[in-house]
Order: structure tokens, then sequence, then C-alpha cells
């Protein structure tokens, strides 16, 4: 994305798309790319992969005890190994 997308990307990722429609909040472009995943029109590159590995976080396992701090109700993210399988680009 460009630079003028900073804000929107801020919003992305650090809101839920359980709790709100991303697309409508943002005024982003969704597209649907390979095998259903969604992309968005503006980005510069999109790189679609298909999900080959996955794996929880275990809090028992933070180095730095500060980082528990980052999950107050204990919802951990889930990490996920992606095999490429196209890159688009925007001319």
């Amino acid at each position: 994305f460009e630079e003028k997308y900073r804000s929107v990307l801020t919003f992305c990722g650090s809101t839920s798309g359980r709790d709100v429609d991303k697309a409508a909040a943002t005024g982003l472009t969704p597209l649907e790319g390979q095998g259903g995943c969604v992309y968005f029109a503006e980005a510069r590159l999109v790189m679609e992969c298909k999900k080959i590995y996955f794996h929880d976080i275990d809090p028992e396992h933070f180095i730095d005890p500060k980082l528990h701090d980052r999950y107050p109700d204990r919802e951990y993210h889930r990490l996920y190994v992606g095999e490429v399988m196209a890159c688009l680009t925007t001319a």
C-alpha cells in the first residue's frame, strides 16, 4: 500500500473483523482472488497464499513477561505459514 493508506492499515491491524466490516469502515475495495481469497484493489502488491501450517501462541513461551500485558483477555494469536500461489502487482 502507498503511504497515504497508513491510517487505514493501522485501523485494520488493530480492529477485529469479527467486530466491524473493515472494507465498509475504511473505503477499501475488496476483490476476490483465486480460491475465494479476498484482497484490496488499492494494494500495490498482493501475495495469494495457501495455508499449510498453523501454530497457536503459547504464553508459557513468552521470554519477555511484558508480552502478557498485550493479551489482557487471554485471546492469543494464531500464526500461519503459507505457500505463495500467486503475486499480483498494480501497473
